[in-house]
Order: structure tokens, then sequence, then C-alpha cells
């Protein structure tokens, strides 16, 4: 497996241009209903004033959602950053890397989020379920549940220590099983040669 994304400024900076919030969540999607990403307006609603989310992709519910969080009384802590080409930046400087989807495959963003150490709360759809294991390498809600959303946010940004041990446990997982995966590719190809095919 390769290392992790390039990342070309340093946290602090990245934070300072996000309003330097005590807790940052970050997500990385498509603002289109598949992704959800109401739901995590929702959780975040329900998390202190402290939380907020930056939220990197461009799609048709935008103006939507903009209105929710409004609604939400969560505006203030929300920022709609649209399309960037800085994504790891903003991935390794946050506190947590959340996707809220109700369907998904498995998400090249939350793979780097792994790979550059950020812990993941995610839903538990599509690849997910095979990249995180709940409890182990990272947090996952069930699919539409703002309220188990904001639980395993909340239990992943309020100890450290914990998000420090999903972070390491997922990174140490991922690039395990992609060395397997290589190996057992790597050996397949070889007994292939060896048959003559």
């Amino acid at each position: 497996i390769g290392g992790p994304p390039a990342v070309r400024r340093g946290r602090a900076e990245v934070r300072a241009e996000l309003g330097d919030p005590a807790r940052l969540v970050v997500s990385v999607a498509r603002l289109v209903p598949q992704k959800a990403p109401h739901v995590l307006l929702e959780a975040l609603a329900r998390l202190g004033d402290g939380v907020h989310a930056a939220i990197a992709g461009e799609g048709r519910l935008r103006h939507r959602l903009e209105r929710r969080a409004e609604d939400l009384g969560v505006a203030g802590r929300v920022r709609w950053l649209g399309f960037r080409a800085d994504v790891a930046d903003l991935i390794a400087a946050a506190d947590v890397f959340c996707l809220s989807s109700v369907w998904e495959g498995v998400p090249l963003a939350a793979q780097e989020a792994i790979l550059l150490g950020t812990p993941v709360v995610a839903t538990a759809v599509g690849g997910m379920p095979e990249l995180i294991h709940d409890g182990v390498t990272g947090r996952l809600a069930p699919p539409g549940d703002p309220g188990a959303l904001a639980a395993a946010l909340g239990e992943v940004l309020g100890d450290s220590a914990r998000a420090c041990a999903l972070a390491s446990a997922a990174r140490a997982d991922l690039e395990r099983r992609f060395s397997t995966e290589r190996m057992l590719a790597r050996l397949e190809q070889l007994y292939r040669g060896g048959q003559g095919d």
C-alpha cells in the first residue's frame, strides 16, 4: 500500500482558515441524496457548540442544506468548502472524518483518512463495514440515524486517547489486509504461470 496522501499545509494553518474550532469534523462528499449530508447536520445539532463541520464537495442539494443548517441553528458551525484540491490537508487537520451516506462503495476519502491517521465515523453501508470494524478501527452508525451518528462522533471527539487508538488500529488493519491481498495475487500469478496459463 502506498503512503498517506501528500499533505502540504500544517494542521494549525488549515484549522485557522476554518475558524479555529475546538473540535473539527471533516466530510468529503458530493451534496446529493446518496451522501445524506443532512444527517451529518442533524447530528451536529446534537453536539456541543465547540464542534464544527467542514464539508468539501458540491452538488444540487447545497442551497437546501444551507437552509437546513439555518433551521437547525448550526449554520455558524458549518463551512461549505465546495470543490477542494487540498482534501488531504483538510482530512489531516480534522479530529474526525465523517461520512453519513445511505449508500456507499468503499470511498477513497475514507481510505485516505485512515492512511492520514484521522479517525473515521461513518454509516454502516456498502463497503464501509469492510473498511471499518465498529468499535475497533472506527465507529459505524446505522444510516439515516442522526442520533446514533452524533453518539459515535461524540464518543470519538470526547476521548483523544480512544480516537488515537481507533486511528492506529485502522491504519494497521488496512496496511495488513492490502499486503495480504497483494501477496495472494502474486502467489496466484506465480501458480498460473507455473501451469502454463
